[in-house]
C-alpha cells in the first residue's frame, strides 16, 4: 500500500504525476479557496505528508489529530501557518520553499522600471479574480 499525500492546491500535471507514481494522493476538489478545516481533519489522521500553501491553517489541534504525519511541506517562503512547536513535538519535519521568490521578484522590479508612469496596471493579471481576490496559485 503506497503512503498517503494530502494535496490542498491542484499542482501542474507533471508534479501530480511524480507524486502518484509513488503515493496515494488526496487533493481538496476545490481550485479557488483553501482546503476546508473539514477536509484536512478527515483526510489527515492516516495520511504520511501534507503539501499545503499558507492559507491551510496547521494548528496542534489538527496534527493531534494526524497520527501517521511524517512530512509537511508548504508552498510558501513563510511558515506562520503551521505550528512549528507541535510539529517537532511529533517528530514531524517541517520544509518551506525559502529564496523561491527572490529571483522573480527582482525580474517585476525590473519589468515595472521599463513600463511608462501608469502602464502597470495593463499587465496580466490572471492570478486575481474579478473581486480584486487572490485566485488559485498560478503555474
Amino acid at each position: 500500500m503506497k503512503p498517503k499525500v494530502v494535496v490542498t492546491r491542484m499542482l501542474p500535471p507533471e508534479a501530480m504525476g511524480m507524486l502518484t507514481d509513488r503515493y496515494e494522493v488526496v487533493v481538496w476538489p476545490e481550485e479557488d479557496l483553501p482546503a476546508s478545516r473539514d477536509f484536512l481533519e478527515l483526510e489527515l489522521p492516516d495520511a504520511h505528508a501534507l503539501l499545503c500553501l499558507l492559507t491551510d491553517r496547521i494548528d496542534e489541534e489538527l496534527l493531534s489529530k494526524a497520527q501517521q504525519l511524517k512530512a509537511i511541506s508548504t508552498m510558501a517562503v513563510g511558515y506562520d501557518h503551521i505550528d512549528i512547536q507541535a510539529a517537532r513535538k511529533r517528530g514531524i519535519t517541517v520544509t518551506n520553499t525559502p529564496d523561491i521568490l527572490t529571483e522573480t521578484t527582482a525580474d517585476l522590479v525590473l519589468l515595472f522600471s521599463w513600463l511608462p508612469p501608469g502602464e502597470s496596471w495593463k499587465l496580466p493579471t490572471s492570478c486575481v479574480k474579478e473581486n480584486g481576490k487572490p485566485g488559485p496559485p498560478c503555474f
